[in-house]
């Protein structure tokens, strides 16, 4: 396409200028053209008429005296007669003498004519009919000369033809005319050059053309009819006009306005048509900028075609460097052409068209708009079809159904219409496929930016950040996406970081470094949550576009969990349940060995206490996958009921110890929704731990109360269990907190593993919650919250 662009290009650059050197010359441009020079000559400032210049008039007062028109030639001779002795300049007879008069009178007239420089005219008049072929073709046109005694006794003789324009209207003369066989000068030319003729250089005549018009000049007019120095014809031959009037001047003499000899000529700028300017005096108008060089030129042939060529290749290549502002380049050419045009019409007296060169930039501009349109919509027209052509399975919009297109605009519009639904569709369930997704997803950027996630990426990545509750605030991306925007590689520089090695199967990044170095590692977030980075790059088929990565959050949660769980399973078999199995292996074989320290009663003793210790652990054990299973047997009992089983589970012991139970004062504080019976051995894991460290003679106190919610309903039922025994400082009560949330025994914490474990297991499956508080030498409190509900009665009724 870009070759097809600048192939139309150079065609528009080529055929354009060619293409406006031709209608400017046609009707349209051509009388455009004229209306803005007619302008620019009105405003311009006027010359002064030429004091050089003086008029010998053919008025009514002379042909009153002298009588009607035409005259005698012998009172032409009489008026060079009475001229000769002031010695003007020239004199131009603006009178045809191409018809012979009595012969008296024209050798008369030629006699005058000998004593000063006088021009005659030439008539335009067809050729004789000797000139053609009779009956094969019409005459040709060509120039009458004045009768043979006239002509050669003339200084000059050259044509005094005016050619009006469409409008009628005079504005130019041409300095030759004429034929290949004839061209005649203009005679104000020869006036002005003092020449008795002249002739074009090279002239270039049109080819298979009847008449050739060679150099158009123009004038500005020094005024309307009148400007010039006029004295009547009468006068002068009378001798009543000074003699320094005509000394060294240029005398014409023709008829002027009141003269009714209908040789009036219709003049742009002097008003109507009606008031048009006699024939001698645009003659005077045009001598007089000759003689002083102030003839306005019309420039023709390589100087008009690069006039007008020059703007249009310069718009074209402003269109081509900056299409933005086209029009704005267009405009601004086309006030510089039109300023050119009148600084030159001013200044240097050059009529430079000015219209045309404008019709020429805005054919441009409308030329280029279109093919850059036509390209354009093509372009619009294969995206399109390509689009449309992407296969999108069951995400393919349904086509409502429409009237057939009318035209081939309507049906491209429909296209395109479905293009954008199919994609708005597909861009639609894509961001639904990504956010519906149960594993963590994100779409990043080549360099890390998070463009989108889903809710479990933020679940994790929200915690990345020790302001993750403001991100919603800080982020500059998706409005519904606070993780829009973000840079995922600082999100996880915040996350506690292990080294795994390379990821099975990942694919290199095109970043050195940056998606491999972040795919070798496991992030931990606050909350626990261990996942691993795997990602892929998307736009890698020689897409122009740089590569997306669409981003999985393995969650590894659960396998670090169960990893740890089968550490700490073979830890408790390996070092809990085998330490008994020692002792009672080392009580036999001392009292194999015959040592007195084990005797029968020493070693049953022994034995006894380290298949106890075994099946307590044992039991623990089994308690605590009870608890951590999903088996539990829900139902509502009342909470004091369970607290005094688990009373009378332990009563035994604490009387072996001397340990006073003191129960709560009534079992009627409320229900619980609990499995009873594992409620119950969590209970009585705290009340063995209190009594195994409470003295003597102390109390272990068990209290239950009610707490309802701000409304009056029932919420909470609050079971504190508090001994007297020797109490934690605050190290150790730290350890017995850790050891809750452990699920095996804790060897730095004896005693407190797995019965703490228990306890916050089966609590915290219930939705209730355990707190611990404790002071040296003032025993300790475990405080107990569970959701209250309704009684067995109620929850049968229900």
């Amino acid at each position: 396409m870009r070759r097809r662009f600048l192939f139309e290009w150079l065609l528009m650059a080529l055929l354009l200028p060619l293409a406006m050197l031709w209608l400017g010359e046609r009707p349209g441009l051509v009388e455009a053209d004229r209306a803005v020079y007619d302008e620019l000559m009105r405003g311009d400032r006027r010359a002064a008429p030429s004091p050089d210049l003086v008029i010998v008039g053919i008025d009514e007062r002379s042909i009153a005296a002298l009588g009607p028109w035409p005259w005698s030639r012998t009172l032409h001779a009489q008026l060079l007669e009475q001229l000769a002795p002031h010695a003007p300049r020239s004199v131009l007879f603006n009178v045809f003498f191409d018809t012979p008069g009595p012969p008296e009178d024209d050798a008369r007239l030629a006699a005058a004519m000998a004593g000063l420089p006088v021009y005659l005219p030439m008539d335009l008049a067809p050729l004789p009919a000797t000139a053609s072929v009779p009956g094969l073709a019409p005459p040709r046109p060509g120039f009458a000369t004045p009768v043979p005694a006239l002509a050669r006794a003339a200084h000059g003789l050259g044509h005094v033809n005016a050619t009006a324009d469409s409008d009628d209207r005079v504005r130019t003369l041409y300095r030759y005319e004429g034929t290949e066989t004839r061209l005649a000068p203009y005679v104000g030319l020869l006036i002005a050059s003092g020449a008795q003729d002249a002739a074009p250089a090279q002239p270039d005549f049109a080819r298979d053309a009847a008449w050739t018009r060679l150099s158009r000049f123009g004038f500005r007019l020094a005024g309307p009819a009148g400007s010039y120095r006029t004295v009547s014809y009468i006068d002068v031959l009378l001798g009543s006009v000074p003699p320094a009037t005509f000394a060294g001047k240029t005398l014409l003499v023709g008829a002027v306005a009141d003269s009714r000899l209908n040789d009036q000529l219709a003049v742009m700028g002097a008003g109507a048509k009606a008031a048009g300017l006699p024939g001698v005096e645009v003659h005077a108008n045009a001598i007089d900028v000759l003689m002083q060089g102030r003839a306005i030129e019309f420039p023709s042939g390589t100087q008009r075609w690069l006039w007008l060529a020059l703007p249009i290749w310069a718009a074209l290549a402003a269109f081509m460097l900056s299409a933005r502002y086209a029009a704005v380049s267009a405009l601004a050419l086309a006030l510089l052409m039109a300023g050119l045009g009148a600084v030159a019409l001013r200044e240097a007296r050059v009529a430079l068209p000015i219209a045309t060169p404008l019709a020429g930039i805005a054919a441009a501009y409308l030329l280029w708009s279109w093919r850059r349109l036509a390209a354009l919509l093509h372009f619009f027209r294969q995206r399109v079809d390509a689009l449309n052509a992407v296969p999108s399975g069951a995400f393919e919009p349904v086509v409502a159904p429409a009237p057939p297109a009318i035209d081939a605009i309507e049906q491209r519009t429909r296209a395109l219409d479905r293009a954008i639904d199919r994609l708005v569709t597909l861009q639609s369930m894509l961001r639904q496929s990504v956010a519906l997704m149960p594993a963590a997803v994100l779409i990043c950027r080549d360099d890390g930016q998070i463009g989108q996630s889903n809710a479990a990426a933020q679940a994790l990545l929200m915690q990345a950040s020790p302001n993750g509750g403001r991100l919603r605030e800080q982020r500059t991306g998706d409005a519904t996406d606070p993780l829009a925007g973000r840079a995922l590689f600082a999100l996880l520089a915040a996350l506690p970081r292990t080294d795994v090695g390379a990821a099975a199967g990942a694919a290199p990044s095109p970043l050195p470094g940056v998606w491999h170095d972040a795919m070798t590692g496991e992030y931990a977030t606050p909350a626990g949550d261990v996942f691993r980075l795997h990602a892929v790059p998307l736009g890698t088929d020689g897409s122009r576009t740089a590569p997306h990565w669409i981003v999985v959050l393995h969650a590894l949660t659960a396998e670090r969990r169960a990893q740890r769980e089968r550490e700490e399973l073979f830890a408790f078999f390996s070092h809990d349940l085998r330490a008994p199995q020692v002792s009672i292996l080392s009580l036999l074989a001392l009292h194999a060995d015959g040592d007195p320290a084990t005797d029968t009663p020493a070693l049953r003793h022994g034995v006894a206490q380290a298949v106890q210790r075994t099946l307590a652990m044992a039991d623990g054990f089994m308690t605590m996958m009870e608890a951590e299973s999903n088996a539990y047997r829900l139902a509502a009992v009342p909470l004091g009921a369970v607290a005094m089983d688990a009373m009378d589970a332990v009563w035994a012991d604490a009387q072996r110890r001397g340990v006073v139970l003191k129960p709560p004062l009534s079992d009627e504080a409320g229900c619980v929704m609990a499995d009873g019976a594992l409620l119950a051995r969590a209970l009585r894991n705290l009340l063995d731990n209190a009594i195994r460290h409470s003295a003597s003679g102390s109390e272990i106190h068990v209290c239950l109360a009610a707490l309802p919610d701000a409304a009056g309903r029932p919420g909470e039922l609050l079971l504190s269990i508090r001994d007297e025994g020797e109490g934690m400082d605050a190290e150790r009560l730290s350890r017995a907190r850790e050891a809750g949330h452990r699920r095996t025994r804790s060897a730095t914490v004896p005693g407190w593993g797995i019965g703490l474990a228990v306890v916050n297991t089966v609590i915290t499956r219930h939705g209730g919650w355990v707190e611990v508080s404790s002071r040296p030498g003032a025993g300790t409190t475990f405080l107990i919250g569970l959701p209250q509900c309704a009684d067995e009665s109620d929850a049968e009724e229900a």
